[in-house]
């Protein structure tokens, strides 16, 4: 919700679009494996049913 509009705005201060999205993809990538709400963890922990959370999670 908040790219569209703080994209205009980092482009403005001289950030180059790519580097913009690229930064993007990684702070996205790493709420995704982060708890409280690592929801790829979850997505990982499904997979492998005798494999428990805690281990998931030092794995990644």
């Amino acid at each position: 919700i908040t790219v569209p509009v703080v994209t205009p705005l980092v482009v403005g201060l001289g950030y180059d679009v790519y580097y913009w999205g690229v930064l993007m993809l990684v702070v996205v990538e790493v709420g995704l494996i982060t708890p409280p709400f690592g929801i790829n963890l979850f997505v990982l922990k499904s997979l492998q049913p005798d494999v428990g959370l805690g281990q998931v999670m030092r794995g990644v």
